[in-house]
């Protein structure tokens, strides 16, 4: 992908007058926006993205524009938006006193704070989005689910938490190390270049005590085989993993690297 690309994929099966039966997620990340609309059944039927500079500046111009498929009466919509402010408490934490604590912490004021329950995991992820967003957000999809970016590795780790889990943009890795069953780290980097991917890592595995060769690299986003990054991860681990997204042989996934949508198809079977 360049920094100017954008595409709309819409399936031969998907037919506007049907959106009550589908679902729409929309993914808002740093220089990026992408939407997915799935059938109930999971099916993929179209698939938006853009590179951007500015990803809210261009959504709302999308919501503007008449005939836009977003503003269809899907029967759910989820939003999730990446490098929004998190703050996360486990359940023996959580309280109503820890819940104004928590508002203090990020700052959130007057502002919604949003919450998340992990069950499995027994965590609360707390996040608040900035105004602006917010508004325009709330203002267009008022009955939207809204997900912390972070559950999303949760989702992805599934039962398998021993591994560390990338997910790239542009300009930043989101990064999550599990260990012994649990949750150890979750945080948001911004990259310049492979050499910082580097410095996190070894910063990582220091603070941590931990060592990466025994664990396994599961990868999402904007990232290649053999490019920089890849490469710098490939010092670091032993085991690898590109992540796919489970779909049916013909789907307007078939052409495309499927671990770049990893996260929002996941985010699509969220509660």
């Amino acid at each position: 992908m360049n920094q100017q690309q954008s595409f709309l994929f819409i399936d031969p099966d998907f037919h506007q007058e049907k959106a009550n039966q589908y679902e729409l997620t929309i993914r808002i990340g740093p220089e990026q926006w992408s939407y997915l609309v799935c059938d109930k059944e999971r099916k993929a039927l179209v698939l938006a993205d853009e590179l951007t500079c500015h990803p809210e500046t261009a959504l709302e111009q999308a919501l503007q524009q008449e005939g836009q498929l977003l503003h269809l009466a899907y029967s759910k919509v989820r939003i999730v938006v990446v490098g929004a402010s998190v703050v996360t408490l486990p359940d023996e934490l959580h309280s109503d006193s820890a819940l104004e604590i928590q508002r203090n912490w990020l700052g959130a004021g007057e502002q919604r704070m949003y919450q998340n329950r992990v069950n499995d995991e027994s965590l609360h992820y707390f996040f608040t989005l900035p105004p602006d967003l917010e508004k325009l957000l709330t203002t267009h999809f008022p009955e939207a689910v809204h997900l912390s970016y972070p559950r999303m590795a949760l989702e992805i780790a599934g039962l398998q938490k021993e591994d560390v889990i990338f997910d790239f943009s542009l300009k930043t890795v989101h990064i999550s190390i599990f260990h012994k069953q649990q949750v150890l780290f979750q945080k948001q980097f911004d990259l310049a270049d492979a050499e910082e991917l580097n410095y996190y890592l070894h910063l990582l595995t220091h603070q941590f005590g931990i060592s990466f060769k025994e664990k396994t690299a599961r990868i999402a986003g904007i990232i290649h085989e053999n490019d920089a990054f890849y490469t710098t991860l490939q010092d670091h681990f032993s085991q690898m993993e590109l992540l796919p997204v489970e779909t049916e042989p013909e789907t307007i996934f078939t052409h495309m690297p499927l671990h770049y949508y990893k996260t929002l198809m996941v985010a699509s079977t969220c509660e």
